[in-house]
């Protein structure tokens, strides 16, 4: 059989600074209490860079899908205002309904990608702490480190329920349902709504979620990277800074 692998694997830079203060303890004697970064970190660290380029992907699909739709709804002002006019409003028939697939299939991706970056964030504190540090971590030690880390960096971890429940909603309960807000007339500016629910009126059955929300989602877990590199360069000074005697 012949046959050769593909490299990807560059673009996401958040292990380095990890990697080069491990081999420069190793280097000057202060690391010898550290493991070895073998293969069971080497998998962790590509698998963690490769989902985290892969949400970014998801989110730059999100955002041209959604301005894909906006593009659309300002070259049919009349039919939006139409859809307007009606208690509840009625629903807007795309004239390109694959706009409206592509949204659900990028909505979707982030939120599968997303929730797997988080776990291989999670993966990968668990492996740290078990090779290089050579201490004891369960997967709920894992997710307490990294809740740990984003408190100690002054930032909220509740976007990690969100993530949760909006990924099991769409992946074993429904499909997501979509509705735009105007919340401008003058330029005319819409907000992406995401309905739990195939609802008409959403003023009595307020099961929605802004577009906002989902950004914030992305926001969290671009920090929960940071901090957790930041706590892994922290428990590398700990460990490999020698006592003074």
């Amino acid at each position: 059989m012949k046959y050769f692998h593909i490299s990807y694997i560059g673009g996401v830079p958040l292990l380095f600074p990890i990697i080069n203060r491990l081999n420069a303890a190793k280097q000057t004697g202060a690391g010898n209490e550290f493991g070895i970064w073998g293969p069971k970190m080497g998998d962790a660290a590509i698998a963690l860079v490769t989902k985290i380029r892969s949400v970014q992907i998801a989110v730059e699909r999100l955002n041209g899908d959604i301005s894909a739709l906006n593009n659309e709804l300002a070259e049919v002002p009349d039919s939006v205002e139409k859809c307007l006019a009606h208690s509840p409003p009625k629903a807007l028939v795309l004239r390109d309904e694959a706009v409206g697939f592509q949204l659900v299939a990028s909505l979707d991706a982030f939120l599968y990608e997303a929730r797997s970056a988080y776990e291989m964030l999670r993966t990968f504190v668990i492996r740290f702490a078990r090779h290089i540090l050579m201490e004891r971590c369960s997967e709920r030690d894992g997710a307490r480190i990294l809740e740990q880390a984003m408190l100690e960096g002054g930032h909220s971890s509740g976007w990690v329920e969100d993530l949760r429940l909006n990924r099991a909603t769409f992946f074993h309960e429904t499909a997501p349902w979509f509705a735009m807000e105007m919340t401008s007339r003058e330029p005319r500016r819409y907000e992406l709504l995401i309905l739990n629910d195939n609802v008409a009126d959403l003023e009595k059955s307020p099961n929605y979620a802004k577009l906002e929300e989902y950004r914030l989602i992305w926001l969290g877990l671009q920090t929960c990277a940071t901090d957790m590199q930041r706590w892994a360069l922290k428990r590398l000074d700990q460990i490999g800074t020698p006592e003074l005697p």
